[in-house]
């Protein structure tokens, strides 16, 4: 349940010409620790969020290019099985051919017509076998030279993807390098500022950090806790304007918080105009109090009213 309340208590504010920086200066070194560590974590967690999506948009890359890879492989396989096909064929024509001069041939010496009519039936056969694979070959010859177009363009859309997966696995690399370093510096930073934090404090943090409550340490500003927006209940606020300096614990969230003094506001127009015409209203009234507290009759010495204008004293005129 959300709480909503303006705090009682006084809250110190800054001297004038204080900014939030000179704020960070004048809280005790266990809140600035742990604030500098929560930070630490927040920019662990997104910078391994990072290096965690890396190899998926390399295998993502990869998989366009094995994509082109496999239309040109089928492409390729397509066109060497019909090389094979017409190569076998060929060779089927070949031996038809060789059958064909062998039984003209042979019908010349033949003696009887039994032997005439099986020898012109197997010359008829190797004729057939001979035409079959002649237009067999036309038609495979023919499907060749349709690819011949389409393997040229898969050839060069995989040449394409490979120089695009080179470069972006490239780029990808040098960023995981990157990363990789950038973890490495602040997670040893890191172990040397959980040295210095309180173990009962320690726990609480190691118990946000695992859940997912990043930033862990927070600060709560005009009564609210800044992790999640929900007003801090009025006796645990006074408590921390109390105790600046201390660490305490959001009662809705859970997580770590710290005093902050709210930021300067700017006066705005609107409130500018506001405050002119109390002003305006307060003088207003004096001086209405002033001519009610005057002896009745009793007329302002004019003279003293044209020195504080800066005009003349008027005189009366005598009559003509």
């Amino acid at each position: 349940m959300r709480l909503f309340f303006c705090p009682t208590s006084q809250e110190p504010n800054l001297p004038p010409g204080r900014n939030q920086e000179t704020a960070k200066e004048m809280m005790s070194e266990a809140i600035q620790n742990l604030i500098r560590l929560s930070e630490l974590d927040l920019q662990l967690q997104g910078f391994r969020k990072k290096l965690a999506g890396i190899p998926p948009a390399l295998e993502t890359a990869g998989k366009t290019l094995a994509a082109e890879e496999k239309i040109l492989a089928d492409l390729r396989n397509a066109s060497a099985n019909l090389a094979n096909s017409i190569r076998d064929k060929d060779a089927t024509s070949k031996v038809a051919l060789d059958t064909i001069e062998k039984f003209k041939a042979h019908l010349k010496v033949v003696h009887n017509q039994k032997e005439y009519a099986a020898a012109q039936k197997q010359l008829d056969s190797a004729r057939m076998i001979n035409e079959q694979m002649q237009n067999e070959m036309i038609e495979a010859r023919m499907r060749q030279e349709e690819l011949e177009p389409k393997l040229k363009t898969a050839e060069e859309r995989v040449a394409r993807e490979q120089e695009s997966f080179r470069q972006e696995e490239t780029v990808l690399k040098a960023e995981q390098g990157e990363l990789e370093e950038k973890v490495r510096i602040l997670d040893g930073e890191r172990q040397t500022r959980i040295a210095q934090v309180e173990p009962r404090i320690l726990s609480i943090y190691t118990r946000l950090v695992k859940g997912g409550r990043l930033p862990a340490m927070v600060p709560v500003i005009s009564g609210v806790c800044q992790g999640c927006s929900i007003a801090t209940p009025p006796q645990d606020y006074n408590r921390m304007i109390a105790d600046p300096d201390g660490t305490h614990t959001c009662p809705h969230c859970g997580r770590l918080t710290y005093y902050q003094a709210p930021p300067p506001q700017e006066e705005t127009p609107k409130k500018a105009a506001a405050k002119k015409g109390v002003k305006k209203a307060v003088a207003k009234k004096g001086a209405a109090e002033q001519t009610e507290d005057s002896p009745e009759g009793e007329k302002p010495n004019e003279d003293e009213d044209s020195f504080q204008t800066g005009e003349l004293p008027r005189t009366e005129e005598s009559p003509a």
